[in-house]
């Protein structure tokens, strides 16, 4: 991998020799690329040289970047500089938020996560998306405030967000993986209902709670009808591969 970027870096050093210009695209590629193989001090050059250059951050830019401090855990930089982007730029996006708010949840400052959720709920001019929604739930769960978690979940109802599959896969991966089975297998039922896709990860859960020893005909008696052998291939809402383990398992 360090290959690769080493050479990618070397393609764009070589640019401006061969004539080619740096563009906007050519530098958000190099920091984007940077960060995902953990390189800050090489991208945080690269965005010294696009200052330097003239070239103007846009939005997009600014998301590399916080994405990439969030992934590398420098949250206190990301924070920072979205301090700055705060007061440069009127439009501000659902995405800039969920960015940081993820990133917080990450490295388990859950407090300054809900800070910038109530933020966007007090910010006229941004909305919470679905997937800041999404991200909050996961938080929360993972964090075990299954309380606040509640109040948040019937909330998004009021406002008249609708639970999709994205949303309700992650829900149910993290109920299980905190050992709340019940709550879970409430989901799971909403889903089959729903006719939702079970997702691979979601998946992989339901079969790991079902080799637990003495627990998987107790469990495998809650499960939604998505789960049990269905005549038509088109019925099955999950792949076949888990169908098959999971009444493997069962017996």
């Amino acid at each position: 991998m360090c290959g690769k970027v080493d050479r990618a870096r070397h393609l764009f050093d070589e640019m401006p020799c061969k004539g080619l210009q740096q563009t906007l695209d050519t530098y958000n590629i190099m920091l984007d690329g940077l960060y995902q193989a953990g390189r800050v001090a090489d991208a945080k050059e690269i965005q010294d040289k696009m200052i330097a250059s003239g070239t103007s951050l846009e939005l997009q830019t600014y998301h590399i970047i916080l994405h990439g401090l969030c992934k590398n855990h420098h949250t206190d930089e990301a924070m920072n500089l979205f301090d700055t982007i705060s007061c440069q730029k009127e439009n501000l996006e659902a995405r800039t938020f969920n960015i940081l708010i993820q990133g917080m949840f990450q490295v388990g400052k859950v407090n300054a996560a809900k800070d910038l959720f109530n933020s966007i709920l007090a910010n006229e001019l941004v909305s919470p998306d679905v997937v800041t929604y999404t991200i909050m739930m996961k938080g929360l769960i993972k964090e075990g405030l299954l309380d606040e978690f509640d109040e948040l979940l019937l909330s998004v109802k009021k406002d008249g967000y609708s639970s999709d599959s994205g949303m309700l896969n992650v829900i149910v991966k993290g109920l299980l993986e905190n050992g709340e089975v019940n709550r879970a297998m409430g989901f799971l039922t909403e889903m089959d209902k729903s006719k939702f896709i079970l997702e691979a990860s979601t998946a992989a859960s339901v079969v790991d709670l079902l080799s637990k020893d003495g627990q998987c005909h107790h469990y495998m008696k809650m499960l939604p009808t998505f789960s049990q052998p269905c005549a038509k291939s088109s019925e099955i809402n999950i792949d076949s591969s888990t169908s098959s383990l999971i009444h493997k398992i069962s017996g």
